[in-house]
């Protein structure tokens, strides 16, 4: 599937160091409105892992695990000498976990296989919901969820199905609208 199919990524023209900082900074904003026991959960692909590493810990954030999601071999080629099968999920806290009754009470697997279908990719970056339903099992019943980058919304549709309360932001009015569409919610 040609990524012509997806809304480029405009604002995203960033060198390696650049990058960097962005994602501290951002994360550091983010640390900053997550409650203490609060968690976060950034993709990477194999390129950015040990940047996005280096930034969340810079940001303050206590780095947690790491959890790989297999594509399968169904996944398209890579230029590369392998597929590019597996993207990664950087896992951290603000600090300790928080209470006792706060903690997960699932420890979910550390590799989530599953092959997120060209038809059911609504994003360039497009995640599968059963995907992102699973790395939530961790969360409390009721939490609040931020997206701040929420492309089409998959965030926020695995975390409604889980009872939490989901807000996102992204730069692109297209992402919103397919988003509010996957939602049945009107754009503010």
């Amino acid at each position: 599937m040609s990524s012509s199919r997806y809304l480029s990524f405009d604002n995203d023209t960033r060198d390696q160091r650049t990058h960097f900082l962005w994602s501290v900074m951002w994360m550091q904003e983010a640390l900053r409105i997550t409650r203490h026991g609060g968690w976060l959960m950034v993709f990477s692909d194999w390129r950015q892992l040990p940047l996005t590493s280096d930034a969340l810990q810079v940001a303050g954030w206590t780095w947690r695990a790491v959890v790989t999601w297999d594509k399968t071999e169904a996944c398209r080629p890579h230029q590369g000498m392998f597929r590019n099968q597996s993207e990664f999920i950087l896992i951290a806290t603000h600090g300790s976990i928080g209470k006792e009754q706060e903690r997960p009470r699932v420890f979910p697997a550390g590799v989530f296989r599953h092959y997120l279908k060209p038809s059911d990719k609504m994003h360039l970056t497009g995640k599968p919901v059963p995907l992102m339903r699973h790395l939530m099992t961790v969360l409390p019943p009721g939490s609040r969820v931020l997206d701040p980058f929420m492309g089409s919304g998959t965030t926020l549709v695995a975390a409604r199905d889980l009872g939490h309360i989901a807000h996102g932001i992204d730069l692109s009015p297209d992402n919103v609208r397919i988003a509010a569409d996957r939602l049945g919610v009107p754009i503010p």
